[in-house]
Parts: structure tokens; C-alpha cells; sequence
């Protein structure tokens, strides 16, 4: 992963996020809820986030600036920011911060389906690693008790002789 002020990249004088009318910045939130920061550090890791920034102005009014957001893959909540990417966990993309105290969350929510659909794949694997170790330990199983019937056996033309 590299960070954002890590490439060539030269920001246009307004770019397409400012372009956004509020109409497109609501649609562009649906599906998502907004986050309670005191419950930030509960969201889990590869959550999509989009987010607001506070800003303010050399008069000191305050704007909020939409941001389309990334994937959670770091809460630091000693120094109050998280840091978002491009790509999901494990993927590399660019990455960069988000301040905790200046920023409003809006996490998406996942559909019942997508939802039962990550349960149910969860659960399909636990279950072959179950099946896998049963599997080990039956053939072991099967090789100890052909070993002992080998024994019996030999023990009985032992007693025979």
C-alpha cells in the first residue's frame, strides 16, 4: 500500500467531489449510516466509509466537505484518526487519514442478503476445517486400528507355534 501524497498525482482546481450538488452528495449516502464517534472503534475493519470534513474558513465559519470515502483498515483512537483505502484490507491501493474530531462518518449497511450470504460462507468454511480435521483423524484412527489387528494376529501365530 502506499499513501496518497506518495505519487504524482496533481490535484485540478476543483475537482470532482466539489462538484457535487447535495442532491448527488445524499444519493451518493445511501445505504450508508451515520457513525456515532464514540462508536467508531467498533466498526469493523474493512468497513466502506464515507465521510464529512469540518472545515473553517480565515473568518471562522465552519463548511463540511464531502469525501467519498474508503475502506477501514486503521483505527488509532490514542491520536483520533482512522485510515481509509482504496481497495479492501489485504489488496493493495492508496491509503491516507481521516481525523477522528473534524470528521462525521457514515459507514455502509449491509443488505440482509449480504449479510446472510457472509455468515453463511463463514460457516461453509469452519465447517470443512471441521470435516478436514475429522477426516485426519478418522484415517488415523483406521491406520492405529489396522496396526493393532496386525498385532493380534501376529500374537496369535505367536501362540500357536
Amino acid at each position: 500500500m502506499s499513501k496518497l501524497y506518495n505519487d504524482d498525482y496533481k490535484r485540478p482546481k476543483h475537482t470532482k467531489t466539489d462538484k457535487l450538488t447535495s442532491k448527488e452528495k445524499e444519493k451518493l449516502l445511501e445505504g450508508f449510516s451515520k457513525v456515532d464517534n464514540n462508536k467508531i472503534s467498533k466498526i469493523p475493519i474493512g468497513t466502506f466509509l464515507r465521510y464529512f470534513v469540518r472545515i473553517k474558513d480565515k473568518k471562522g465559519k465552519t463548511s463540511y466537505e464531502f469525501k467519498y470515502g474508503g475502506y477501514l483498515i486503521k483505527i488509532n483512537k490514542t491520536k483520533g484518526y482512522l485510515v481509509l483505502s482504496t481497495q479492501p484490507f489485504g489488496t493493495p491501493g492508496k491509503t491516507w487519514s481521516a481525523q477522528m474530531a473534524t470528521s462525521i462518518f457514515y459507514r455502509k449497511v449491509k443488505e440482509e442478503t449480504e449479510i446472510e450470504t457472509e455468515i453463511s460462507q463463514a460457516l461453509d468454511k469452519e465447517l470443512e476445517k471441521k470435516y478436514k480435521k475429522l477426516e485426519k483423524k478418522y484415517k488415523e484412527t483406521k491406520k492405529l486400528n489396522q496396526e493393532l489387528v496386525n498385532k493380534v494376529i501376529e500374537l496369535k501365530k505367536r501362540n500357536k507355534k
